[in-house]
């Protein structure tokens, strides 16, 4: 899958960065999960949203 459609798949996680030669789409994604640490010492996505990827999150 490819182009627009995959783009909308993303939703508001996507942004076409730049239109290529042929119709194909340079597509950018961010979001900012928030996860716990569960039990079995693996994490756990509890919260995710859309982020902005011009303005990374600090650690």
């Amino acid at each position: 899958m490819s182009g627009p459609a995959f783009l909308r798949l993303l939703g508001a996680y996507g942004r076409v960065k730049e239109r290529l030669d042929g119709g194909k789409l340079f597509v950018e994604f961010a979001a900012e999960a928030d996860c716990i640490l569960d039990a079995s010492h693996s994490y756990r996505v509890v919260g995710l949203k859309p982020a902005d990827p011009d303005q990374p999150h600090g650690w």
